[in-house]
């Protein structure tokens, strides 16, 4: 079934929204992320989650910046240079809110790539980031689940389904981790892409997602 269309005052808002960002000499990026920013991922609920990024001796945005913030149509999140370097990583603010990366597009960067270099930067990991994850993940998921066994041994099964779910999102992450990916939120295959920086598989990428079950097997 096809997907309705956003509404046009969505657009507008947006539009005129970036518009006025773009024009503020405190503004030096801007990005957009949400299903907006995938193609084919927006429905007619969808808002437009902009990130409007100033430069870290700005104290506080222009009020007019923050129009229509939390609204139908926007979700505006201003954040400094500094805050956004770390948002979404490891250590960082909000690091769930990494995968919100993956398939964001750059609207404004005003620092020579430096915002565009950003985005990149959390919309994978590195190998090094990768094996960390899959370290810890693949412990946490083992522990879990072993005393989700031991709780079936001893007849307690509400406590057994606990922490059998917990340890799903343990296994997910550590399955995507082996192809250097970050794990991406609960949607249906179809609304989920991948940003163009990561369409190109590495050499871990490339790995199938059996040989992924190999290598827990094998753990």
């Amino acid at each position: 079934m096809p997907r309705p269309a956003t509404r046009p005052a969505d657009s507008t808002a947006f539009t005129d929204f970036v518009a006025h960002a773009s024009a503020s000499p405190d503004v030096v990026g801007l990005v957009l992320s949400g299903s907006h920013a995938g193609e084919g991922m927006a429905t007619a609920h969808s808002d437009h989650d902009v990130y409007v990024i100033t430069a870290d001796d700005r104290t506080g945005a222009p009020a007019a910046l923050l129009d229509g913030r939390r609204s139908a149509a926007l979700d505006v999140m201003r954040l400094s240079l500094s805050e956004f370097r770390t948002r979404g990583l490891p250590g960082g603010t909000d690091p769930w809110d990494r995968y919100a990366f993956v398939h964001s597009r750059v609207l404004l960067d005003r620092l020579d790539g430096t915002i565009t270099r950003l985005v990149a930067e959390k919309a994978a990991l590195d190998a090094p980031e990768a094996h960390r994850l899959v370290r810890s993940e693949l412990d946490a998921y083992i522990n879990s689940l072993y005393r989700s066994v031991k709780s079936h041994r001893d007849a307690r099964p509400a406590v057994a389904h606990l922490d059998a779910a917990e340890s799903v999102p343990c296994l997910l992450t550590v399955v995507f981790a082996l192809h250097q990916r970050v794990r991406p939120y609960n949607e249906p295959p179809s609304r989920r892409r991948q940003s163009k920086s990561t369409d190109r598989p590495s050499s871990a990428q490339r790995a199938s997602p059996s040989a992924s079950v190999l290598i827990l097997s094998a753990t």
